[in-house]
């Protein structure tokens, strides 16, 4: 498990919620719905949605066929929104907190945002604090599956990609 990320003893400021599970585990109406609940006057809530990433990334390449070196670039692509939003947000007297929407099968993906807070921090913002939490969403094999099957176009995950993430997804903690 992480720990907190801070510099000195300054109050949290801004927070990181990541989403990891599988495609149709209802990460992105999880995103949805806490952007509403928890967005007010204090507090700014952005959602970085990893596939918007890929979506911009295959049609700027022309392509629609899933490929691995699109697929790099644009987790490299979210991750760098992340961190500009992030670096932005200590110029502004407001909390933020930036849901990141992926599936995050791998520990090491969320590790790697992690650090990126980490980072951040250690370059020098003074008085301010990164919170870090993951949040596992999780459905039945089943159900991803049917949610997954009712999906149109790009957002539908072919079933080999999907059977091997449902295997292959590593659960935080």
């Amino acid at each position: 498990m992480y720990k907190p990320i801070s510099l000195g003893i300054g109050k949290m400021s801004a927070a990181v919620l990541l989403l990891c599970g599988p495609p149709g585990s209802g990460k992105s109406a999880v995103s949805s719905r806490l952007r509403v609940i928890l967005s007010d006057d204090d507090i700014i809530t952005n959602v970085i949605e990893y596939d918007s990433f890929e979506d911009d990334q295959i049609r700027e390449n022309g392509g629609g066929r899933f490929d691995p070196a699109v697929w790099h670039v644009a987790r490299s692509a979210a991750l760098a929104k992340a961190r500009e939003m992030l670096i932005n947000h200590f110029k502004t007297p407001r909390r933020t907190l930036l849901i990141l929407d992926d599936t995050f099968h791998l520990r090491s993906m969320r590790y790697d945002v992690y650090r990126m807070c980490r980072k951040i921090i250690s370059s020098g913002q003074s008085d301010c604090s990164i919170g870090f939490a993951t949040l596992h969403v999780s459905a039945s094999a089943e159900v991803c599956r049917d949610r997954n099957g009712r999906r149109k176009g790009r957002r539908r995950v072919p079933d080999q990609v999907l059977e091997g993430l449902l295997c292959r997804l590593e659960p935080p903690g």
